[in-house]
């Protein structure tokens, strides 16, 4: 009878460290399945992070940490700030009428500016859509109207012109493309002949 009893002791206690033995087993194990169930769920985390293409300014296309988000921002405030220009050389040209007129400058060619075939006339051109009568006079009419210069006197034949004028108490001065010519209040032109603009610049350069 107490054969029986000490074999069923020994049972338990075999039981019992088999029980401490498979605790510790899975004490040891759930850290690492844990681990692996969250690699499992997201398949970015835990691996290398591969090269990464740099923008310009050396910041790396995502994530670009501390050092190249600085760069960026750097460079941001260097676009936003405003660009002072100086001037390489300044001068007082003499009077207009004391200025030789300078040659006119035959134009060139470059890629970026083809020069076209002129397919015009020079002279006055007839426009059959221009309006031949007037308007409701709202305003006042013109004290004097100034034949300027045209295609055949602007030293560059460009046409249609770019006009530009202005009026000041004695005179008309009008620039078109390349040349500049001065009237009088009554259309008269005081210059022989239109002149070229780089003129204005004769003695510090040119043009």
């Amino acid at each position: 009878m107490s054969a029986v009893k000490q074999l069923g002791g020994n049972k338990r206690y075999v039981l019992a460290l088999l029980m401490l033995v498979l605790a510790g087993v899975l004490a040891a194990w759930l850290p690492f399945a844990s681990t692996s169930a969250t690699t499992s769920a997201d398949p970015v985390a835990g691996k290398q992070a591969g090269p990464q293409a740099n923008m310009p300014n050396g910041a790396a296309s995502s994530g670009g940490g501390t050092a190249g988000d600085a760069r960026v921002s750097e460079a941001t405030d260097q676009l936003s700030r405003p660009v002072v220009g100086h001037s390489l050389k300044n001068d007082v040209s003499p009077p207009l009428r004391d200025i030789k007129p300078a040659p006119a400058q035959p134009s060139q060619e470059a890629p970026e500016n083809r020069q076209l075939p002129v397919a015009h006339k020079d002279g006055h051109v007839a426009d059959p859509v221009v309006q031949n009568w007037f308007g409701s006079l709202n305003m006042p009419t013109p004290i004097v109207n100034i034949d300027g210069i045209n295609s055949a006197t602007s030293l560059c034949g460009c046409y249609p012109p770019d006009t530009q004028g202005d009026v000041g108490p004695n005179h008309y001065i009008q620039w078109t493309n390349t040349a500049f010519q001065i009237f009088n209040k009554s259309g008269n032109p005081l210059l022989s002949a239109p002149v070229a603009g780089n003129t204005l610049w004769s003695g510090f350069g040119g043009v």
